[in-house]
């Protein structure tokens, strides 16, 4: 299963599932998305 956290770095609205992703993947998880604006990392636990 993924667990999942809010981003520390991602800045602004999340508008793009992509740019939110990249941020993560610096992070060290391995995905993200937007929700409600949020960027949103997520990685297996």
């Amino acid at each position: 299963r993924d667990c999942t956290s809010q981003s520390h770095k991602f800045v602004g609205l999340c508008l793009s599932d992509r740019n939110c992703a990249s941020v993560c993947l610096t992070e060290y998880f391995t995905g993200g998305k937007c929700d409600h604006r949020r960027c949103v990392c997520t990685k297996g636990c």
